[in-house]
């Protein structure tokens, strides 16, 4: 997310990191989705978890190719640190 912060707006770059961050969040989703469904049991029950409140957030649009293309292609022009994490990140993450 650092990267972005000095991106100009409508920044493929920008795009595909914010893309990035939300699709590794939302990676979890199937252990997110069993744990939920176990908390509204419990609740329905009277359980322990009676008092929570849940909520949600949509899932992440895929940016478009030309977009993704352009943002990784903006990203490995990058000689600084911040490119070198997020293409490294990116690699480790998704195993290339």
């Amino acid at each position: 997310m650092e990267l972005t912060a000095d991106e100009p707006d409508g920044s493929p770059a920008a795009e595909l990191c914010w893309y990035l961050a939300r699709e590794v969040c939302h990676h979890g989703h199937t252990s997110v989705t069993r744990n939920i469904s176990g908390l509204r049991k419990d609740v329905a029950e009277g359980g322990d978890d009676a008092h929570l409140v849940l909520g949600s957030v949509p899932a992440p649009q895929e940016p478009a190719e030309v977009v993704r293309r352009a943002g990784w292609m903006s990203i490995t022009e990058r000689r600084d640190v911040l490119a070198h994490q997020v293409a490294d990140f990116a690699q480790r993450w998704d195993g290339g």
